[in-house]
């Protein structure tokens, strides 16, 4: 949509100095929209991008954490798997250890005592 040339305000005058500044902002801020884009292309191009930011943002800043919280736990519970599977192929290890110790000392005891 073509966007329509600014005007000031006819009470510019005899507003306070606040109001006065903020129309000033306004009409130049419509001035330089005009200027840049007098078919509203450049309104629609914002216009869209907002959208598209918030379409895309939204989701991000909500579903980060969450999936940051989920990541992380499952490195958490891989970490504790990985200390099981450890644990567990060591009992074999520390069986045929045993059984080593066990067999030596057989073994000299009756080198020794076997006589």
């Amino acid at each position: 949509m073509p966007i329509q040339t600014p005007a000031v305000n006819p009470e510019l005058e005899q507003l306070g100095p606040v109001e006065r500044a903020g129309e000033v902002v306004r009409y130049s801020i419509q001035r330089a929209e005009h200027w840049l884009s007098p078919g509203g292309m450049l309104r629609e191009w914002l216009r869209f991008n907002l959208k598209l930011a918030l379409f895309l943002g939204i989701p991000t800043v909500v579903l980060t954490p969450i999936i940051t919280l989920l990541l992380t736990t499952a490195v958490t519970w891989s970490g504790i798997l990985a200390d099981i599977a450890r644990n567990l192929v060591l009992i074999p290890a520390w069986l045929g250890a045993a059984l080593l110790i066990i067999a030596s000392i057989s073994f000299l005891w009756r080198f020794i005592f076997g006589r």
